[in-house]
């Protein structure tokens, strides 16, 4: 079996020479059946044609006749190949296969080398383009984080994204908000964010060929714990705290766990002075669970003279504005 492929024709030619036992070409009556495939077992074609013995070519050398018979076969009775891309494994990348058997109902069959079983009868050949796979665009999905609160790690996923040759050829590239970009071979990734508000993360997905795909979304990210001061002033309830200088504080745990609350410190700051909290109306539990609400007056004893509070701040770096003070 030979295979060449004429790209101007567009036509793979496909020549199959039979011999007997002594060596000598052969021609005779039979079914020829001829299969491609590509370096990734993908059937390209396959197809039985009737052969007449007065359909052999032939020539004469030395007095010696040679017999052969050639099958074109057009580029439009074939599929494309599934193999567009270097393949990793050496020697087979892009390589299409012909596989020729010849069934005959002579007398003496056994004269022809091979049997509709054998697969020695085959040609390797470097596929033409015009036979390879046409690239599609991947199809990058970004899905908005499940949850995305400040100090803990949110996951991005793309993971429902498409591509023809697999999701698992493509790359991706993730553009934050704080302009720093990172490459990744999986369809996920993660960052932490700070602070809360409203943010944007976009994601470019390059397949093998440098087709891309992209992918934004909008979201918000909250605090692990939001913290609103309700109200604050001086302390009008006669008792130990009267005249003490308190703060009502709202917490909510917004994180899908239990949030610690031992970093739990308030202090009032005026500019550049701060002044620390005496004690609470109630015990300050070790966390939060999820969902919980917490609402805690805390005191402070009252503070140096020409202390005016502008915020209340919570562990080392969260600070929470006081609304317009209670009259």
């Amino acid at each position: 079996t030979m295979m060449e492929v004429d790209e101007v024709s567009e036509v793979v030619d496909v020549t199959v020479e039979l011999v007997d036992d002594k060596g000598v070409t052969r021609k005779m009556d039979g079914k020829l059946r001829i299969i491609l495939t590509d370096s990734t077992s993908f059937e390209m074609y396959n197809y039985t044609r009737v052969v007449k013995a007065k359909d052999f070519d032939h020539t004469v050398s030395e007095g010696d006749v040679y017999y052969w018979y050639e099958a074109a076969v057009p580029f439009n009775k074939i599929k494309h190949s599934n193999d567009r891309w270097k393949s990793p494994k050496a020697g087979t990348e892009r390589e299409m296969i012909a596989t020729a058997w010849f069934e005959t109902s002579e007398a003496s069959p056994q004269t022809v080398k091979g049997n509709p079983q054998d697969k020695h009868h085959y040609k390797k050949t470097q596929i033409p383009p015009g036979l390879l796979k046409r690239n599609r665009v991947p199809e990058v999905v970004l899905e908005e984080p499940t949850y995305a609160i400040t100090g803990e790690p949110t996951i991005f996923n793309a993971s429902k994204s498409t591509d023809d040759m697999g999701i698992e050829l493509l790359s991706f590239d993730w553009a934050f908000p704080d302009g720093s970009l990172l490459n990744t071979t999986e369809p996920f990734t993660e960052f932490i964010f700070r602070e809360p508000g409203r943010y944007t993360v976009t994601v470019t997905a390059t397949d093998l060929d440098g087709a891309d795909d992209k992918a934004t979304i909008i979201f918000e990210v909250l605090w692990a714990i939001d913290m609103t001061v309700d109200e604050w002033g001086e302390e009008d309830l006669p008792g130990e705290h009267e005249d003490d200088l308190y703060v009502l504080l709202t917490m909510v745990n917004n994180a899908p766990h239990m949030v610690d609350l031992s970093f739990f410190n308030p202090r009032l700051s005026s500019g550049e002075e701060f002044w620390d909290y005496n004690t609470t109306d109630g015990p300050i539990p070790d966390g939060l669970e999820v969902g919980e609400t917490l609402t805690l007056k805390i005191y402070f004893d009252e503070p140096p003279e020409g202390f005016v509070p502008f915020d209340l701040h919570v562990g080392n770096d969260r600070e929470v504005s006081l609304p317009k003070q209670k009259k």
